[in-house]
């Protein structure tokens, strides 16, 4: 099968069309010098998307005549790009960002290095990732000559893995004002003589001119 037989075995860190005319041959048995041969753009065509030997794109190609006059002209091929979700770690490391927001492309000297891959920025959809709030998805271009969908690759952000953080920044037992329910602090929840704010909130008295601090009842 395409699939299993291909992702752990191919060589991916190649020039996006040199594995394309390797995927182009699979389906076709059609073997051009990548310098006898200009590439289209590629367009989704699956037919059968169940069936993981199908081809699932057609590209144009343009191949050149004095090399090869039976396909003179313009002509086009079907093949199937490969599921990007899928492909293997080939370097056991961890993929950082130090800021946000950031754009993917940010990431891909480390994307290419930890999954053995040469993608540049047309693989990808290059658009600005706002927030650690939001899981990051590295997403494949439609226009991707060798992938498609997507990959979650884990984050660092300042030596912690995203992933295991608590990112709802609205958390129960915190206010406005800063104030710390106790609860939040102490296991036990009834403390004789203790206020329910650690630190409670500053009021301005308008009739005194300045700060008085707000007393508990």
């Amino acid at each position: 099968m395409i699939r299993l037989l291909l992702l752990p075995s191919m060589d991916f860190n190649r020039p996006a069309e040199e594995v394309l005319l390797d995927l182009i041959y699979i389906s076709t048995k059609l073997q051009i010098p990548i310098h006898h041969i200009r590439f289209g753009l590629p367009m989704e065509l699956d037919q059968r998307p169940d069936d993981d030997n199908d081809e699932n794109t057609y590209i144009d190609i343009y191949i050149d005549p004095l090399f090869d006059d039976r396909f003179a002209g313009n002509n086009g091929v079907m093949y199937r790009r490969l599921p990007f979700s899928e492909v293997e770690v080939k370097v056991d490391m961890e993929i950082h960002i130090d800021h946000y927001p950031f754009m993917p492309e940010e990431l891909l000297s480390q994307i290419n290095v930890k999954y053995g891959l040469k993608l540049t920025v047309k693989d990808i959809i290059n658009e600005e990732h706002p927030s650690p709030d939001i899981p990051f998805k590295l997403r494949i271009s439609p226009h991707s000559l060798i992938w498609y969908g997507s990959l979650d690759p884990n984050l660092t952000f300042g030596g912690l893995d995203l992933a295991g953080l608590v990112l709802n920044k609205v958390l129960p037992g915190f206010d406005k004002t800063g104030g710390v329910p106790l609860t939040s602090v102490f296991k036990v929840t009834e403390l004789e003589g203790f206020e329910s704010y650690v630190h409670p909130p500053l009021v301005l008295d308008t009739a005194l001119n300045g700060f008085n601090e707000y007393q508990a009842p």
